[in-house]
């Protein structure tokens, strides 16, 4: 299982765009279109008659007389301006739809969509001001061109103007016209006008022909693109010559073909003629290359002819996944976007920013960008992070990070909120393509009057997962929609002054809580966006989710029609606040492990940062308590220390593990209660402490078909492309079956182990999801060539705490007859935290994330008990032949008590990884086989996870007593002629090696029949033993042939009876292929 984020996030690109991407190559000028929408007033520009507003004469041309206070207008908190099914808004990065002109009026854009209709084509509506009255249009206006389809809607107003200018990207869908996008952009016509005179960008051909960047470049390497691109994803921003308003647009144009395996893109540039008239020239200025993200804003000074483009750019161009390795950049331009300065580097995340180690690093890496100019032209950004991993290009956790930078600061990046692993909801995702911090936008406020007058900056964001307004380590304060899917909220924070160094706490605005909502009535606040220049209150955008998640069939909610909000909130003074949190969270393994007594290995040593993310200084004291033992932590920093606000809001610390006398596991919690109030940061701290240690070793073992990766701690697949999982040769080399599996192992939810998806953030010793991780007590040995029948891989495990212990056993048969199977033998016994000791009631079990054939794909969850085997098969025509299936047996022969599929999105996805309480009720209150969904046949779903249940009552006792044995068949079917019936054979098969080959309990190796089917004793397999049946069953015949097993040859169906049942079953095996008899076991 990964998140899936690279597969959804492609596919969302798609639900944005509506058209395919297209390639630019020569230039063309072209006849525009004007597409006028609506009723033209006659034009005329909004200027103030006094333009002296205090503070100096006007620079630059451009009129300095404040903007009005909002008040006046929208006077309620929240008005309703229209509603959309549409509620995918954008994709990363949220672009501003609403903004206030010069005379104090409000407008505003977003992507509609008729709710109901189906197919309906998107338009970007539009909403203002009637004549005379202070509330917005009882009808919103649409000023996308019909036909066609609208997205990604955007609109400014340029300084001292009260006429606004819009952009959006659409596909002309004239008959037999290409579906590449194009850009419009286009300004109102008039105070209080529904009308705006819309062009195309860069021409308005119906078929658009070659054009490459004014430079003469083209975007994309690949050899087959001779078209156009597609242009989309535009950001404005309006502006004033000193004459006239026009505006600044930054837009991504694409490569044609999806074969361009460089998957570099360009980020351009259109500056438009005066008022936003009918553009002269239809090539667009290369700005940079970029990746594909859609991670960009463009800022244009209200106070000089400063304009900045600030983006996301890629380290190092390394092939098709290279956009999870950026940082934020801008350029800048001095006159008005005429010419553009070099690339200035913002942010430098490197590899002192990630986690983990090896295959399991993660790296943090820039995500969204805002920005504005204030007053001193000083150029502020805004930006989030979140977690990727160098393997791809997908983010494999949710949490975030905000910054702040100021290019009159450079050396000042300001943390407000550190969201990395310390906001945990119960369980429950962002929607598609989010992070918990997410659509993020910066403004400046004025206050004009009063105790707080000033000018500030605020960030507004859609926060997850809470609506509490907190994010306090371990939160369980859950709001998420019944398909498991987090509602938003609307939240700010502000800065104490404008130069930004210092900023208060999270305010949430909108702060509602509608948990286990069903669709249709959810109250999730979404895409947040805020005017960028504003007096006294605060102009926010946004929309309800009234079913939470992206509108893309198949993933994440239903369509429902969402308000799309504007919501004014007074601007305010932050309150005073210290926001103390460590990092890492948690202090567990492989970060800290010692051995007992003196050596090299007695000590470990930890670097912790302390940081303060709030206005003020935090002082604290530093406590310990300690869960085992005593004393055997130290730090660095005294008990008693401040961590600094502002520009330097952290405090480095060390701390030191030291290895007590006895071998075990030893927990404390570290405590820092700092002002104002007590408020506390906890830190859980796991210390292994064993004279024997070994890191998991991660080897691959085969048979003549299949490669499956496996370590001594019961791990297969190890969730990592070099560790495959029961991947067949002839198969892509991202197709692994059973993608990553293991032991999982309980006394109750607070003690459960296991190393499923042990790499991510899900396996923690302590907090969130309190699940441990298993762990190696020898070396791996790997035996290809002792034995003549199979290979062999052998180590020795133990469970978090070590009171339990197991010898790990693989076994791959050499033979080509039994090459779709492996066998892995556990031997469960106590542990060296107390060889003695005898463990009641211990659950033992083994899953796997199965995937057929990889995470994207839509599998089918089913069980078969005789089987005692869970399996997932693939939907897709080219997978329909692929399974995967664990097949679990006790060596005393007693039956497994559960067999079920469980669905990735609700019970791994939320934590990365199992979480202990919801997993543990659920193997506690489940008997039987159960598959996935109502309907096996139908219920599918796009990533299943598979649980065998040996034992919910297991006792474990010493070796010397006894051990506790469990056989685990991994088994799959090939591309190319797998069934369900073969599948059942290759479990037959693995049975008999493990009773010809393995020192398995005879008892489990009996078999009273081998002939069930052969009811009336002939010796063959006919409709005559049907019929035989029949006459036992209804006339009182003869009864089947008896022999060493309950229920006698007649049991053809291997139920462990004898019924009409045997003789339908016998009838589909002789007449229509059905399948091959067998008794129970079998």
């Amino acid at each position: 299982m990964t998140r899936k984020l690279s597969a959804l996030l492609v596919l969302a690109f798609f639900v944005m765009s509506l058209g395919s991407l297209a390639l630019a190559a020569n230039a063309k000028t072209a006849t525009q279109s004007k597409i006028l929408v609506g009723d033209v007033t006659a034009q005329k520009i909004f200027r103030p008659s006094d333009d002296n507003d205090g503070s100096g004469a006007a620079t630059f041309g451009k009129p300095t007389t404040p903007r009005p206070t909002a008040l006046g207008y929208y006077m309620a908190g929240e008005v309703q301006v229209g509603t959309t099914d549409f509620d995918y808004q954008s994709n990363t990065r949220q672009q501003r739809q609403v903004c206030v002109g010069a005379d104090g009026r409000l407008h505003t854009v977003w992507t509609n969509r008729e709710y109901g209709a189906d197919p309906q084509p998107r338009s970007i509506y539009y909403n203002g001001y009637e004549p005379g009255v202070t509330d917005p249009l009882v009808t919103p206006w649409f000023i996308s061109p019909i036909p066609g389809s609208g997205g990604y809607g955007s609109i400014a107003v340029a300084p001292g103007d009260s006429l606004a200018i819009a952009t959006y990207h659409y596909t002309k869908q004239f008959p037999a016209t290409d579906t590449r996008l194009r850009l419009q952009i286009g300004r109102q016509g008039g105070i209080f006008s529904t009308a705006f005179a819309m062009y195309d960008y860069p021409n308005a051909d119906d078929a658009m022909a070659a054009i490459t960047t004014c430079q003469g470049i083209k975007t994309g390497n690949f050899p087959g693109d001779t078209r156009e691109g597609s242009y989309l994803w535009p950001s404005i921003a309006a502006d004033f010559d000193g004459t006239n308003s026009f505006a600044h647009v930054l837009a991504y144009e694409s490569a044609e073909l999806a074969a361009d395996t460089q998957n570099i893109v360009s980020l351009v540039y259109y500056k438009t003629l005066p008022n936003a008239g009918a553009p002269t020239a239809t090539c667009a200025f290369l700005l940079d290359s970029v990746s594909s993200g859609i991670n960009y804003d463009i800022a244009a000074s209200p106070y000089s002819n400063k304009v900045a483009a600030v983006y996301m750019h890629t380290k190092v161009w390394a092939g098709p996944n290279f956009s999870g390795n950026e940082d934020v950049y801008y350029k800048e331009s001095s006159n008005l976007g005429d010419s553009w300065g070099e690339r200035i580097q913002i942010s430098n995340f490197t590899s002192k920013d990630s986690s983990g180690s090896g295959d399991d690093v993660y790296y943090e890496r820039g995500n969204e960008v805002s920005a504005i100019y204030d007053a001193s032209d000083c150029l502020h950004v805004l930006y989030s992070s979140a977690w990727t991993s160098p393997r791809s290009s997908f983010w494999i956790t949710t949490f975030a990070r905000l910054y702040h930078w100021s290019s009159c600061d450079p050396n000042c990046t300001v943390m407000l909120k550190d969201g990395y692993d310390t906001w945990g909801s119960a369980t429950g995702v962002p929607p598609t393509s989010q992070k918990r911090i997410a659509k993020i936008n910066l403004t400046q406020c004025t206050i004009t009057s009063g105790p707080n007058a000033g000018t500030r900056l605020y960030a507004v964001y859609t926060m997850y997962p809470d609506s509490t307004g907190n994010a306090a380590p371990n939160n369980t304060y859950s709001d998420e929609s019944a398909a498991g899917i987090l509602n938003g909220d609307c939240v700010v924070q502000a800065s104490t002054d404008v130069t930004g160094a210092l900023w208060g706490p999270v305010v949430n605005i909108s702060n509602t809580r509608s948990d286990g909502c069903a669709a249709y009535t959810c109250f999730s606040e979404a895409f947040t966006n805020s005017a960028p220049y504003v007096n006294d209150t605060l102009r926010i955008q946004y929309l309800i989710d009234k079913d939470a998640g992206a509108a893309l069939p198949g993933y994440e909610g239903v369509l429902t029609d969402n308000p799309v909000i504007i919501k004014s909130y007074a601007c305010y003074a932050p309150a005073s606040e210290a926001i103390m949190a460590a990092s890492p969270t948690e202090i567990i393994w492989p970060d800290i492990h010692t051995t007992p007594g003196a050596g090299p290995n007695h000590t470990a040593f930890v670097p912790v940062t302390l940081t303060n993310t709030g206005n003020i200084d935090a002082t604290y004291t530093r406590t310990v308590a300690y869960t085992s033992g005593s004393g055997w932590l130290s730090f660095a920093q005294p008990a008693s220390s401040t961590v600094p606000s502002g520009c330097v809001q952290t405090l480095a610390e060390t701390v030191t593990g030291t290895g007590p006398a006895s071998e075990g596991l030893y927990k404390a919690t570290v405590t820092w209660t700092y002002n104002p109030g007590g408020k506390i940061v906890t830190m859980p701290v796991e210390l292994y402490n064993f004279t024997n240690w070994f890191m998991d070793e991660n080897n691959s073992i085969r048979t003549a078909t299949v490669a499956m990766a496996v370590n001594q701690s019961s791990r297969i697949g190890s969730n990592r492309d070099s560790y495959p999982g029961f991947r067949y040769f002839d198969d892509p080399a991202d197709v692994s079956y059973l993608f990553d599996g293991s032991l999982l192992i309980g006394t109750s939810k607070d003690n459960i182990s296991t190393l499923l998806h042990a790499a991510d953030a899900g396996i923690r010793g302590n907090g969130d999801t309190a699940i441990g991780r298993m762990f190696g007590l020898s070396a791996m040995t790997f035996d290809s060539t002792t034995i003549g029948s199979y290979r062999i891989a052998t180590g020795i495990g133990c469970n978090r705490d070590s009171s339990i212990a197991f010898d790990a056993a693989f076994y791959a048969p050499k033979h080509i007859d039994s090459a779709n199977f492996m066998i892995g033998k556990f031997s469960l016994y106590a542990g060296p935290k107390n060889s003695a000791a005898t463990i009641n009631n211990v659950t033992i079990c083994y899953s796997s994330d199965i995937d057929i054939p990889d995470d994207s794909a839509i599998n089918l969850g089913g069980v078969d008990a005789d089987q005692q085997m869970v399996y997932q098969k693939g939907v897709w025509p080219a997978s329909a032949t692929r399974i995967g299936a664990l097949s679990g047996w006790r060596d005393d022969a007693t039956p497994l008590v559960v067999g079920m599929a469980l669905d990735n999105r609700n019970w791994l996805y939320p934590h990365n990884g199992y979480e202990n309480d919801s997993i543990w009720t659920r193997i506690q209150a489940t008997t039987g086989y159960i598959p996935y969904g109502a309907n096996p046949v139908l219920d599918t779903a796009e990533d299943l996870n598979s649980m065998l249940v040996f034992s919910k009552t297991a006792t474990i006792t010493p070796k010397g007593s006894g051990v506790f044995t469990i056989y685990v068949i991994f088994a799959g079917q090939p591309k190319v002629g797998g069934s369900l019936d073969g599948l059942k054979t290759t479990i037959a098969k693995a049975k008999k090696f493990m009773c010809s080959h393995l020192d398995v309990n005879p008892d489990l190796c009996t078999v009273a029949c081998s002939d069930c089917g052969d009811a009336n004793g002939d010796g063959g397999i006919d409709i005559s033993d049907a019929v035989y049946l029949i006459s036992y069953i209804f006339s009182g015949g003869g009864a089947p042939g008896e022999c060493n097993y309950a229920a006698g040859k007649g049991d053809a169906n291997g139920d462990g009876g004898v019924d009409i049942s045997d003789a339908v079953y016998l009838i589909a095996y002789i007449f229509s292929g059905g399948g091959t008899p067998h008794c129970q076991g079998m």
